[in-house]
């Protein structure tokens, strides 16, 4: 019997993965976090830690585990108060999770990471493979978070041969009970965007995304990284819309002072760096497919209207 064990357990994108892979025969499940998940999850054991380097040394031997889904990511399901603390919780988090799994000989990690890992700029091709470089155009955003992961993790799975690293980049997740960064901007009745640019963007619908870390964990001999997308990238304007809401474009030199405009834009309600507002950011997931067997179960269209007002709803699916 495989034990998995899965960081962050109280995130509901963990909560996903853990309910599906805890009804494995062959696998046993824990779930680790700073307070127990809200509800329990049938045929998952929960473990305290505080997730800092002693104290994950300690739990990945008491309960000798051999993959490690990392799912504790700051700044996903809630938005974080400062920079620091999501450096803390994502990247230097993340160097000492690596360093706890090589010292108590676990097997495998599956790293969350995300499809802006790219980047957007106006000369991108319109569909990235994984081998694209990682560049993002914010400094002290999530993406870049990620991508100083994913640069660490790729340097320490030089130096560590033995662990076995897969990086799963997901598309903005998106769907009815999802807190995201974009789920929390298309929330607004109007959702700024700037002047003259509608860009094409791609979402991942939760479901799909637990589906692909579980075919991750079940596949053997699988490492690194993977592309993860709902199969049709739409329009910035058409997602707001499919959502319930109403783009509300502003000159560029507006845009960056809409924030003081009676707190209507407040800290952390854009869904990332205003780059990703201008330019598209499509990832080819070709990859997942092929070596995964991932397919997503929902479109894009379909998890946005998840999002709308039922009275909403009904309206786009007459468009």
């Amino acid at each position: 019997m495989t034990t998995t064990l899965i960081t962050g357990i109280n995130g509901q994108l963990a909560g996903l993965i853990a309910g599906v892979l805890a009804r494995q025969s062959d696998l046993r499940v824990i779930g680790i976090d700073r307070k127990p998940p809200e509800h329990a999850i049938a045929g998952v054991e929960f473990h305290r830690s505080d997730m800092r380097g002693r104290s994950l040394r300690t739990v990945l031997q008491a309960t000798a585990a051999e993959v490690v889904l990392h799912l504790a990511q700051v700044g996903e399901e809630q938005a974080v108060p400062s920079h620091e603390v999501a450096v803390r919780g994502n990247v230097l988090a993340t160097m000492e999770l690596l360093g706890a799994c090589v010292a108590v000989d676990v097997r495998r990690v599956v790293l969350r990471s995300s499809t802006l890992v790219y980047g957007a700029r106006h000369d991108l091709p319109l569909f990235l493979g994984e081998s694209t470089p990682l560049r993002t155009t914010g400094v002290g955003d999530l993406p870049h978070d990620y991508v100083e992961v994913e640069r660490f993790a790729d340097d320490f799975s030089d130096k560590h041969a033995d662990l076995g690293i897969t990086v799963l980049r997901c598309a903005r997740l998106v769907g009815a009970g999802v807190s995201s960064p974009l789920v929390r901007y298309l929330r607004q009745r109007t959702p700024f965007t700037i002047l003259g640019f509608d860009p094409l963007i791609q979402v991942l619908h939760p479901d799909d995304a637990a589906l692909a870390f579980v075919l991750a964990v079940l596949t053997p001999d699988v490492a690194g990284a993977f592309n993860l997308a709902a199969d049709q990238p739409l329009t910035l304007s058409h997602a707001i819309r499919l959502a319930g809401g109403q783009p509300l474009p502003l000159a560029g030199p507006l845009f960056r002072t809409a924030s003081l405009l009676g707190g209507v834009l407040p800290a952390g309600a854009l869904p990332s760096d205003t780059a990703f507002l201008r330019y598209p950011c499509i990832a080819d997931t070709r990859r997942a497919h092929d070596r995964l067997g991932w397919a997503p179960q929902h479109s894009a269209e379909d998890a946005l209207r998840e999002l709308a007002p039922q009275q909403a709803r009904a309206v786009s699916a007459k468009e």
